[in-house]
């Protein structure tokens, strides 16, 4: 019976046509729950509340709605200070810009931020309305209106002209409809205990027709905003990435560490900062920043009266109104919320601040420990008035404060730093955007964690890998266990021998398993795959990184990590020249020392052809040849 039951299983999967959209998608949801415990939308959901296990689903979908709606409430939010309003002024606008003239946030942005011409919505056209149907995601649930986003663009020829008109009139009447403001919610789990119900995010599904339209806004906004915005800010911006705000923290630590010098770092954590913005101040920010009436009414008109309830496994809680933050669903919400945190940047005044969303890291360096914490508390003070005063919490919780120095320093006793009177001790490590620090930036425990990781997916294809021909084994080890690598490459590329060891030894097994070769070497197994070392892959990614920054692709801090010089003939204006570095750990070893290695390596005529296609076809080819790493 046993055997039976695996030949009906090898057959299943090997006789699946992978081509296929329908066989496509029985085939992951028939292998994925090998490879993650993350929640599907559908999946059933057991909580548990003041002792009592709740398992019934029009239970569960009231009370996640409950703690999603009034999430503020529980928290000790502090009230966002304004002053006295005129009562004559019944605008709605006119009161929010007079309640908050004098919020320090907003005398702060007008006194860094030069208004030119005021932002006002313009008209659409059929064609950039035709243009964000077609680019609707077509496996994207449909929301509360019922239409899913495959009728609407199987129908953009039909609904392209009303749609445009429906936009117009809106932008017109500085009104959003109030039909297009309900939103099905659905929790999806983060991590540790899965019934409690705070390790859920809400995702809102928003109405097809609402999505376009904030498409429509969000090109506008991004249009007019985009000077604005701090360079630093990197969090939902085209271009910017994780791995940008790690790679600019850890070249700081490097070049203060390679001069001998020592690095502090507090790394600040939000609660649930997307769900506590004020509408109110974020509209007067808007102001401040240069956007006129009509259009604050309509962002108005698109922030208040919003209403949603939870979706759970075909079952829908009561609608609720949502008082407070930015819809988690839309490509609106989260460029709202930046233009809400940017001038958080022109409040600190002695350290650096890296920041991805609601992730604030400080930095500061000195060659004293005591000029670094008091450097560090005199800006975290400064933090946490902004803020308090802004409506957001800072979670002392998961609030840390790492010093880094030389490997060769030893110190007995570690230092505390005080925050809101509160004493926190120095820790050794710690998790930033994902990946793990330590205080001599070895990346031994990030590596190790991803191997590890690496490991039990591995663990899993092994598994049920008798059930696949080797064609589907490849992609589940491409799909689960190599891509395990790819996250911030950059940042942990230039480890120790040992853990690039490691790393090799994870995929070797992992080419074993997908080939069914117990045999051949490593060098076979890669020729047999057609690919190369996880650590030439990642030399392809650094020298990508170089090309983007060189062609300004990147953000523009990006180019402050290398050294230019200058040529004497007029055919290539800057070049990288090589740092001067003391040491090799944090000089040889650095990511700025390393890229300049490599990229002179690069022919001229590759390193200036604009088509980047091309030039990652020739890294893909010379990958091997370019590496000068000691590994």
């Amino acid at each position: 019976m046993i055997k039976l039951t695996k030949k009906v299983k090898r057959d299943y999967f090997v006789n699946l046509n992978l081509n296929s959209v329908t066989d496509n998608k029985k085939f992951w949801q028939s292998v994925k729950p090998n490879f993650t415990n993350k929640s599907i939308k559908s999946k059933k959901i057991i909580l548990v509340e003041n002792g009592d296990i709740i398992s019934e689903n029009n239970k569960t979908v009231e009370i996640m709605n409950d703690y999603f709606v009034n999430i503020t409430k529980e928290m000790d939010i502090p009230e966002v200070c304004h002053t006295d309003v005129d009562a004559l002024c019944t605008d709605p606008i006119d009161v929010i810009t007079q309640m908050y003239s004098e919020h320090p946030s907003i005398l702060k942005i007008k006194e860094n931020v030069k208004v030119g011409m005021n932002f006002n919505f313009d008209e659409i056209y059929e064609s950039q309305v035709e243009k964000e149907i077609l680019n609707l995601n077509s496996k994207k649930s449909t929301g509360p209106d019922s239409i899913p986003p495959k009728v609407l663009k199987h129908s953009v020829h039909i609904v392209k002209a009303p749609m445009t008109q429906l936009f117009n009139n809106m932008i017109k009447l500085n009104h959003f409809p109030s039909d297009l403001k309900y939103a099905n919610v659905a929790p999806i789990f983060k991590k540790d205990d899965n019934t409690n119900k705070e390790n859920y995010r809400p995702v809102s599904i928003l109405p097809s027709i609402s999505k376009v339209f904030g498409r429509m806004m969000f090109q506008q906004i991004t249009s007019y905003v985009t000077d604005v915005l701090s360079p630093y800010l990197c969090g939902f911006r085209k271009g910017y990435s994780t791995q940008h705000t790690l790679v600019r923290l850890l070249d700081q630590v490097n070049k203060n560490l390679d001069k001998k010098g020592k690095v502090g770092l507090f790394f600040m954590d939000l609660s649930k900062a997307f769900d506590c913005i004020s509408h109110d101040l974020l509209l007067a920010k808007l102001h401040a920043y240069g956007f006129d009436k009509p259009s604050l009414k309509l962002l108005y008109s698109y922030l208040k009266g919003r209403h949603q309830r939870v979706h759970i496994n075909g079952e829908y809680s009561t609608w609720k109104e949502i008082i407070s933050g930015v819809p988690q669903g839309s490509v609106l919400g989260p460029l709202l919320f930046n233009n809400f945190i940017n001038d958080l940047f022109f409040s600190v005044k002695s350290c650096d601040i890296h920041n991805y969303a609601d992730d604030n890291t400080l930095s500061v360096a000195n060659t004293d420990i005591d000029t670094i914490i008091s450097k560090l508390e005199s800006d975290i003070n400064i933090l946490d008035t902004w803020f308090r005063s802004n409506g957001l919490l800072l979670n002392e919780k998961k609030c840390q404060f790492m010093i880094m120095e030389p490997f060769l320093t030893t110190r007995c006793n570690r230092e505390k730093i005080t925050v809101n009177v509160k004493n926190l001790g120095e820790v050794k490590d710690s998790k930033l955007l994902g990946i793990s620090l330590d205080s001599n930036i070895t990346m031994r425990d990030h590596i190790k964690s991803i191997c590890n990781q690496a490991g039990r997916k591995l663990n899993a294809l092994a598994r049920i890998s008798h059930h696949f021909d080797e064609h589907k084994r490849k992609i589940l080890m491409n799909a689960s266990i190599t891509s395990q690598f790819n996250y911030c490459p950059v940042t942990w590329m230039f480890c120790q021998r040992k853990s690039n060891n490691l790393i090799n030894r994870i995929h070797e097994r992992a080419l074993r398993i997908a080939f069914n070769d117990y045999v051949s070497d490593f060098e076979c197994l890669l020729r047999k795959d057609d690919s190369v070392t996880i650590h030439h892959r990642n030399i392809q990614a650094l020298t990508i990184e170089i090309y983007k920054t060189m062609h300004e692709f990147n953000p523009a801090f990006m180019k402050d990590i290398f050294c230019f010089g200058k040529h004497d003939y007029a055919t290539r204006n800057e070049y990288l020249s090589h740092p001067n570095p003391r040491t090799v750990r944090y000089g040889l070893e650095s990511f700025g020392y390393k890229a300049t290695q490599i990229w002179r390596h690069i022919p001229r005529n590759i390193q200036d052809n604009p088509d980047i296609n091309a030039f990652k076809k020739y890294v893909s080819k010379n990958c091997r040849n370019l590496c000068k790493c000691n590994l």
